[in-house]
């Protein structure tokens, strides 16, 4: 008996592993991404157990990352893995994002980094996006994923690609990456990004 109540919860934190992450080929982008762009606060929205948080968080000790999860177990589970693998720039707020603490956050102008991982609905895409509307500045990234997932999130895609400030739209399969850069010339790219993973 004790033995099936642990293989349940194996497939449990299997199944919450896979709903978290596309696939860690994506993860890694993550990483690169974060290193590049090297922002010094992020804000993730629909963090599920945290292992893109972590990917986003490792290059630079120094950078905050405020990983926002609804759901009380995930958050739970993500501030348990965090705590794990020693990540102590890393804040979870159990929190909807229309909280006066996530509001607060977005309107004090910190956020470089807007992440929108795959737990993030149109919804709360759309209402962080209208609290950050005249927050941009030319360091802000906004990084969505699961951008053609449903005829819904396309729409919501092809909205954010509109948003006043954008200098570069990048497709990349599954994210979609907005760059703020005042240096970089207006443009649009699909680049075919395939990881190990589908070769």
């Amino acid at each position: 008996m004790v033995g099936n109540e642990g293989e349940k919860k194996e497939v449990k934190i299997s199944s919450l592993l896979k709903q978290g992450s596309i696939s860690p080929s994506y993860d890694q982008l993550l990483f690169r991404l974060s290193r590049y762009f090297h922002p010094k606060n992020i804000l993730e929205i629909g963090t599920s157990v945290g292992l893109s948080t972590m990917y986003m968080a490792a290059p630079d000790s120094k950078c905050s990352v405020y990983a926002v999860e609804k759901d009380a177990g995930l958050s739970s589970l993500a501030r348990l893995n965090f705590k794990r693998a020693e990540f102590s720039n890393i804040k979870v707020l159990n929190e909807d994002v229309s909280s006066p603490a996530i509001t607060e956050l977005i309107k004090s102008n910190l956020i470089d980094l807007y992440y929108f991982g795959r737990k993030a609905s149109d919804e709360d895409v759309r209402c962080v996006l209208e609290y950050a509307s005249d927050r941009y500045s030319s360091s802000t990234v906004i990084m969505i994923s699961d951008i053609y997932k449903t005829k819904e999130r396309e729409m919501l895609w092809n909205e954010m690609k509109q948003i006043k400030g954008v200098r570069v739209c990048l497709e990349l399969f599954f994210y979609g990456i907005l760059i703020f850069n005042e240096d970089l010339q207006p443009q649009s790219y699909n680049l075919f990004y395939i990881p190990t993973l589908f070769r």
